[in-house]
């Protein structure tokens, strides 16, 4: 009985272990793959761009320089992101991995990571189109004055605004390409999600310590 109880207990143990050690793989892997999109979040809304990047972005007949180069960042923070677009994959399956062995909010924590790569995307979109609308409503205006293009005109524009200062708050956009001492705190805050990320799986990675 006792020997027994021994192999039952050396069991019991061995799958306590294995458990631990699941559990710190996975958090490593989660908090390694959270470290990465986090980079690239700041990656992909960087403000300033290359020529190389902007030669991608293709110039429309009719487009000024200020539509052009408005269009352009946001059209190129598009462009960048392609070469994340497996990483954030990746990101998406660890989160359900992690939901499995380690609970909702470590699970949470990466959600809210690929939540704030996907608000850089979505807002990048919209500005595109906003900056794109207002070049066909300011050409139409050209010919024909209307109001009820003037107020769409309005609202694009008041759009664009609420839009630009998610990329850069508090700043100029000329200043902001002309530095690249640029760091505000910013949507989304990496750093916070950061924090959050390394506070909810870290103390599974350390599991095996």
């Amino acid at each position: 009985m006792v020997l027994g109880g021994v192999g039952v207990w050396g069991l019991s143990s061995w799958k306590t272990q294995a458990k631990l050690g699941k559990q710190q793989a996975v958090a490593e892997e989660g908090l390694t793959l959270a470290y990465r999109v986090l980079d690239a979040i700041e990656v992909i809304q960087k403000p300033s761009m290359w020529q190389e990047e902007l030669d991608l972005v293709e110039r429309r007949p009719d487009e000024s320089d200020e539509h052009y180069f408005a269009r352009a960042f946001y059209a190129v923070v598009e462009l960048r992101s392609a070469q994340y677009t497996e990483l954030v994959a990746q990101l998406a399956a660890m989160h359900f991995r992690v939901q499995a062995l380690l609970g909702e909010q470590p699970s949470q924590a990466l959600k809210d990571v690929m939540d704030g790569y996907d608000k850089v995307l979505k807002n990048a979109r919209s500005a595109g189109r906003a900056v794109e609308r207002i070049r066909k409503l300011e050409l139409a205006l050209e010919t024909e004055q209307d109001s009820r293009k003037k107020m769409m005109l309005g609202l694009a524009s008041a759009r664009l605004k609420t839009l630009e200062e998610f990329f850069w708050p508090d700043s100029d956009y000329q200043d902001v390409l002309e530095t690249d001492e640029y760091h505000p705190v910013r949507d989304p805050d990496v750093a916070g999600i950061r924090r959050n990320v390394e506070g909810q799986l870290q103390q599974f990675a350390r599991l095996g310590d």
